[in-house]
């Protein structure tokens, strides 16, 4: 067996990673929609490690994600979330599926510098792009404004992570 670029082959073909319900992900990059209040700075690099557990759904256009981790949050706190989503298929091909979603999560996590962390269950819409022969992909949420307002962050966030399936 030898792997290369994500992708496993065994006696000279590829071994399609797609059927695992088991995923890592990798926390990795945020945009924020505005500017920090003066003297402080968005944190955009938000590392951190979880894994997600997809159980096989048999005659249903939707299908179950379960999810757990840590990251750093937008305020530079390593922080923990967990949640459900659900997703469907808007286009499937052998070498790339895009399927969009959404998800409900509970997170741990601070709203203000030098804030105390707390818990909050937020929806976010969610778009996860995947190269089935691989395993690869990358899971994109959108936090709007409205919903940042309400936790009392002033801004909204674009945030990408990305996906391996083992």
């Amino acid at each position: 067996m030898v792997i290369v670029a994500g992708s496993v082959y065994a006696d000279d073909s590829l071994i399609d990673m797609s059927s695992s319900p088991w995923t890592l992900e990798i926390s990795g990059f945020s945009h924020h929609f505005s500017s920090p209040p003066q003297g402080h700075e968005w944190t955009q690099d938000n590392w951190g490690a979880g894994i997600e557990y997809s159980p096989e759904v048999i005659n249903s256009a939707w299908y179950p994600v379960y999810t757990l981790g840590t990251l750093k949050d937008s305020f530079g706190v390593q922080g923990a979330y967990t949640g459900i989503a659900s997703f469907t298929s808007l286009m499937s091909t052998p070498s790339t599926t895009i399927d969009p979603g959404a998800g409900l999560f509970a997170m741990w996590r601070t709203f203000k510098w030098g804030g105390e962390r707390k818990w909050v269950v937020v929806p976010l819409p969610l778009l996860h792009l995947d190269n089935p022969p691989s395993g690869m992909g990358l899971t994109i949420t959108y936090a709007p404004r409205v919903l940042c307002e309400m936790a009392g962050v002033h801004t909204g966030f674009i945030f990408a992570q990305f996906t391996k399936k083992f």
